[in-house]
């Protein structure tokens, strides 16, 4: 988007933020390979509790980092902006995990978590819950919408960029070798 990947785009925002240790979790890490060449400071992981889905993704984040608190987003956010996670950091320490609501629905994506929910958090795995489930189940904070609208007043932090025709209506351009990976109706 605009000449960077969504990934590079957060990671400006994360330092801007003074976050500087920035962890990838894949299922499979292999094919991101070229990006560790181009950031050198990322650390490409793998779900420690494959096929969980994003809550094994989120797991394994808690697993792995050298911080108490993890700043989780998801690859496919664009419009992350150092403001919406400055504003989810002022969050960290108040409960063991905190994120917004939007519309009536949890939003887990961007949120903190504790680095310390790690061992709570795999044994809940097992039943393979949701996000939502495991957010309810370890008592994290719902931020209203009114705080992220203060910094975020069109919501954009919570678009996602999912199918092709999120790529076409925020004017995404295919990473370089995957259009073919993509079925699409669109050139």
């Amino acid at each position: 988007m605009e000449g960077e990947s969504i990934v590079e785009r957060q990671l400006r925002a994360a330092s801007q933020c003074g976050l500087s240790q920035v962890l990838l979790v894949a299922n499979q890490p292999g094919p991101y390979g070229d990006f560790l060449a181009a950031a050198p400071a990322v650390r490409v992981i793998a779900d420690a509790i494959p096929g969980r889905g994003a809550p094994g993704g989120l797991h394994a984040a808690l697993v792995h980092c050298r911080t108490p608190w993890v700043l989780a987003v998801a690859a496919d956010l664009p419009f992350l902006s150092a403001p919406v996670l400055a504003s989810l950091l002022e969050e960290a320490g108040s409960s063991p995990l905190a994120c917004f609501e939007s519309g009536g629905r949890l939003q887990p994506f961007p949120g903190v978590y504790a680095a310390g929910l790690a061992e709570t958090w795999a044994r809940l795995l097992d039943g393979q819950p949701s996000l939502n489930v495991l957010f309810r189940a370890l008592g994290g904070t719902v931020l209203p919408e009114e705080k992220l609208r203060r910094v975020d007043p069109d919501l954009l932090a919570l678009v996602n960029v999912n199918r092709p025709e999120d790529r076409v209506r925020w004017k995404i351009d295919w990473p370089i070798g995957w259009k073919d990976a993509w079925v699409t109706t669109d050139d």
